[in-house]
């Protein structure tokens, strides 16, 4: 039997932090008390016959709860992980949940170790399950919401051409904690506002001031890419004058203009730390906004229904695809931007990598010349990169 953590990660050559130890503990504590639950092949396949979530891969999900559950070392990594999972968020989330405890196992171009992420997620199982219906989801909305494990493994087999799934703790969680519902076309977490905003309302017109936020001149979270030096930098922070609120507003772009807005006779609906609904988009199905209207529509009724201890500000969005420019680039309408038209934008903190992901289907940046021109999106964002520029993920709200 492994003894700690330390000694998990030496067999597996993962890098070692002593952090990783509680989880290691509680991750002993769950195979003690489940055994080989996580790879018990009759309960998905219970599962999925009532939710069919796994509509690819079965096979290989079989095969593996046979293979994986063969290796010590992989059975002792999936309950650690799964551990997490539990755990949830703490305060140094980013800094030892993401990356500590993710447990980079190097690649092996290996099945068991391609697919053993998967059963830390599959171990939580039962529990989504009843939670969902004990809120009265609907069951096709269970089913979708289930079904983001099968596409996150098609993610993983389109970046590296095998059956698996990623090390990605802080994503994955969301499901294991119950707080990620697919309605239609989108994923809806139960969320809050993040970023240093407030958000006012006059009648019909919305204001988005940045909230005691270092900002850049050029209009975007200072210390995004591009937007570093000490020289642009400046604290954007509101105040009140009388009946008014004077402060530093997005603009049409989704960027902060340096100059000061004066405010007189707006409300303000939500700012950072408010309960909002969190919007994330796959990549697998149309954008029409036919279609996300349906979908953020139908998404307000079953969380007022079924949620209704929360008292939800505003959708909320962070992505690639509120990047306001994106028509300029293009050259043209198109379902991207008519999406991010239904939002009013903001600035955050952006490393501008989402693209190389989600555009070019890449695993990290490479230099502008070196990227793909397949599709006509692809060209006009090359083009874009190749001049200089950078392409930012912003944020983006709606009014609930």
């Amino acid at each position: 039997m492994i003894k700690s953590g330390k000694e998990l990660c030496e067999r597996l050559s993962v890098a070692y932090d002593e952090r990783l130890e509680p989880y290691f503990a509680r991750g002993v504590e769950l195979f003690e008390e489940y055994g080989y639950f996580a790879f018990d092949k009759e309960r998905i396949i219970k599962h999925n016959e009532k939710y069919h979530f796994i509509r690819r891969y079965m096979d290989e999900i079989l095969l593996g709860c046979d293979v994986v559950r063969e290796d010590e070392d992989l059975v002792m990594f999936v309950y650690v992980l799964a551990a997490i999972y539990e755990a949830g968020t703490t305060p140094t989330f980013w800094d030892v949940d993401h990356n500590v405890v993710m447990m980079g196992i190097p690649d092996r171009e290996r099945f068991d170790t391609d697919i053993a992420p998967l059963y830390s997620a599959l171990f939580f199982l039962e529990k989504m399950i009843e939670e969902y219906e004990r809120r009265g989801l609907p069951e096709d909305v269970i089913s979708e919401t289930l079904y983001g494990m099968n596409k996150e493994m098609d993610d993983y087999f389109t970046m590296m051409g095998r059956v698996g799934m990623r090390r990605y703790v802080s994503w994955y969680s969301n499901w294991t904690k119950m707080i990620l519902i697919t309605i239609g076309r989108f994923q809806f977490r139960i969320w809050k506002m993040t970023a240093k905003v407030r958000v006012y309302k006059k009648g019909e017109d919305i204001k988005i001031l940045m909230d005691g936020e270092y900002m850049h001149k050029k209009g975007m979270v200072f210390g995004s890419l591009g937007q570093d030096d000490e020289e642009g930098k400046y604290l954007a922070e509101i105040r009140k004058d009388g009946d008014a609120v004077i402060g530093y507003a997005a603009n049409e772009y989704g960027e902060c203009d340096p100059t000061p807005v004066r405010l007189v006779g707006y409300e303000e609906i939500c700012r950072c730390g408010d309960p909002c609904i969190d919007v994330h988009i796959p990549a697998d199905l149309p954008l029409t906004p036919e279609i996300c209207l349906a979908s953020y529509d139908r998404a307000r009724e079953i969380f007022r229904r079924c949620y209704p201890e929360y008292n939800f500000k505003g959708i909320i969005c962070h992505s690639w695809m509120l990047e306001k420019r994106l028509e300029e680039i293009q050259g043209k309408k198109s379902n991207v931007t008519r999406f991010m038209d239904e939002y009013h934008g903001y600035p955050i903190k952006s490393g501008g990598s989402a693209i190389y992901s989600f555009i070019f289907k890449l695993p990290a940046p490479i230099p502008a010349e070196e990227l793909p021109e397949e599709t006509s999106l692809q060209k006009a964002v090359k083009k874009f990169l190749s001049e200089g520029n950078f392409f930012y993920e912003k944020g983006g709200f709606i009014e609930l």
